[in-house]
């Protein structure tokens, strides 16, 4: 497993060091993939006085896409300096110190969007996140499948691999068993 600043060397050239790309207008509004994260938070009680968390939230993206719906107060947290830059300098409010982002809550809700596979270690990171959720509050979190269909066809071509980056790998089972240590 490499250490913390090894890993640092990974996301020298991220995707999250640009600004989001803008949303385009439809004449039809259309779903997404990455929208149904989004239209679950808008079914949830007390949308849009959501007090979220956006844990590892790069270049701000979901987060101003959460703002475009009235969801909110918005926090960021991204611990790397270059992406917390670019999601600041599109209005987010982003903290690079975890402890000052978890001092924000409690939240209604914390997202990690594709950020579990890149933490050296997921279950300490959920415990810490778990302690700052309000009672009844969720936790949403998108991670590649590793027992989809596209990695068993693609297998060490799957995208979802995405080594060195990727730390860990989870399928809903393993997903299943993580959420049982946090009980």
């Amino acid at each position: 497993m490499p250490d913390a600043e090894t890993v640092h060397t990974f996301y020298s050239q991220y995707t999250t060091h640009q600004p989001a790309a803008p949303s385009r207008k439809s004449a039809k509004p259309r779903t997404h993939p990455d929208d149904s994260t989004l239209l679950e938070i808008l079914r949830m009680p007390g949308f849009p006085n959501l007090r979220c968390l956006d844990y590892g939230c790069g270049n701000g993206k979901f987060l101003m896409l959460l703002r475009t719906r009235s969801v909110g107060p918005l926090i960021g947290y991204e611990p790397d300096s270059a992406a917390a830059e670019v999601a600041r300098l599109q209005g987010v409010e982003v903290h690079e110190n975890e402890s000052l982002a978890m001092a924000e809550g409690p939240f209604d809700l914390i997202t990690l969007n594709h950020v579990l596979e890149h933490l050296p270690k997921p279950l300490v990171t959920l415990k810490s996140l778990a302690k700052v959720l309000k009672p009844g509050a969720a936790l949403v979190l998108r991670t590649p499948n590793a027992a989809s269909m596209l990695a068993a066809c693609f297998g060490d071509n799957w995208r979802g691999w995405e080594t060195p980056r990727h730390l860990n790998l989870f399928s809903p089972g393993s997903l299943g068993r993580l959420a049982e240590q946090l009980a």
